[in-house]
């Protein structure tokens, strides 16, 4: 029975449980980026804004993939350790903007992977609520992209995220 779980859970990845309630909405986001077709696949990490410097609470396999942190690595720091000389602070200024204004935010930026190497993110802020219209969450999705103004990225808009959860 044991190997049973284990070979699901090989399958399935490591989901996302929100501590707080969210709004319907924002449930249902979390539920497709666990889903069963997207959980380990999907690069995204949870931060916690309600902690001190915004720590990132919880990240997928498909994120610890990508960046080459394991989730030991990455869980109660910021994402700033993502950045390094090439990343644009303007970029950087508007991800704080989008923070501190609790919207959402798009725009593709160089990150940084454990080895030091440097990728294409195209980065997706998206708040997260509780069912009484208080932010809960913070969402960061990563799509590693081949150029910074690749035209075959994902659209500037999120509806991309519910086509793509839903059209598996």
């Amino acid at each position: 029975m044991g190997a049973e779980q284990s070979s699901s859970s090989d399958l399935l990845g490591t989901p996302f449980v929100p501590k707080k309630q969210l709004s319907v909405k924002d449930v249902i986001i979390v539920d497709m980026l666990n889903g069963p077709d997207h959980s380990k696949t999907l690069c995204y990490c949870v931060s916690d804004p309600d902690l001190g410097d915004n720590p990132i609470i919880f990240c997928s396999d498909g994120f610890s993939e990508l960046v080459g942190y394991t989730r030991e690595e990455v869980e109660g720091r910021n994402c700033r350790f993502l950045q390094g000389a090439k990343t644009d602070p303007g970029d950087i200024a508007e991800i704080r903007d989008a923070i501190k204004e609790n919207k959402e935010a798009c725009l593709c930026l160089i990150n940084y992977k454990k080895d030091g190497s440097a990728f294409n993110n195209q980065f997706y802020l998206v708040p997260l609520f509780d069912a009484g219209g208080q932010l809960a969450y913070f969402l960061g999705i990563q799509v590693e992209v081949e150029t910074l103004d690749d035209e075959q990225q994902p659209p500037k808009n999120l509806g991309w995220l519910h086509t793509m959860c839903l059209a598996e």
